[in-house]
């Protein structure tokens, strides 16, 4: 999942930033996760330091109220995130001109005076991150096993496997409910074509189920039941039952 990042030091607008952001990941269905929000930069730097191999995108006040400045975070955020998105939120925009000088590569610049523009502007520029980084992903060929591309109505949906519990067919459609650890998204498929684009980490344990081996926590032989690493359940048959065992045992 990718991770949103906000560091503002108006807890008004930081308010506006994250509201915003929250909004647009429920109306467009995202595959988004506000990981931080603060007027700390120096909570950034410790969100980085644990989270190093994650890609994120960042919404950086300039002048932020700290010995630490939005430009001075942005590099320090290339260190760690050298394939993130930055956007910088200032009253400044003639300062765009310094991103080059601590080589940032910024993708964008909200101005924070208006507030219905920064709205807009929070909302745009949050959907072209996201689907750079979809479309990088599924372009990428070294990741292409890991990950399923979901389409919904509107959007492309990229979910890496190990953050995926288990899939199940709703009665009386043709859809599909993904179950993550984060969230359920519902998609127009069938068992058969999710089976030929998931690799052996998932078995079919009922007509109704693909789950993830690997996120399984416990099977209920007798109820026929399995609880996942969320406390999630879902449902084995006994057909199918001593393979699932066989497989989680492996």
């Amino acid at each position: 999942m990718l991770n949103v990042v906000i560091c503002e030091d108006n807890s008004k607008q930081r308010k506006q930033i994250k509201d915003t952001i929250e909004n647009s990941i429920v109306s467009n269905s995202l595959n988004l996760n506000i990981a931080l929000c603060t007027d700390n930069p120096k909570n950034v730097l410790n969100y980085l330091q644990e989270n190093k191999n994650n890609v994120g995108i960042y919404f950086l006040d300039i002048d932020l109220n700290s010995n630490i400045n939005g430009l001075m975070l942005a590099k320090n955020i290339r260190k760690y995130d050298p394939n993130g998105y930055i956007i910088f939120i200032t009253v400044h925009s003639e300062l765009s001109y310094m991103t080059f000088e601590y080589k940032v590569e910024a993708m964008g610049f909200i101005p924070k005076d208006d507030i219905l523009l920064l709205n807009n502007k929070v909302r745009d520029n949050l959907l072209i991150a996201y689907n750079k980084y979809n479309n990088k992903i599924e372009n990428d060929d070294e990741n292409k096993n890991d990950f399923i591309i979901i389409e919904t109505a509107y959007h492309k949906i990229n979910i890496k496997f190990e953050n995926i519990l288990f899939f199940e067919t709703i009665s009386s459609t043709h859809k599909i409910r993904v179950h993550t650890f984060k969230r359920q998204i519902e998609f127009y498929s069938s068992i058969k074509e999710l089976k030929d684009k998931l690799n052996d980490d998932f078995y079919h344990s009922h007509r109704s189920y693909l789950v993830n081996i690997k996120n399984i926590k416990e099977i209920d032989k007798k109820r026929l039941l399995i609880r996942m690493k969320n406390d999630e359940e879902c449902y084995v048959s006994i057909r199918r039952l001593k393979g699932l065992v066989q497989k989680w045992s492996i």
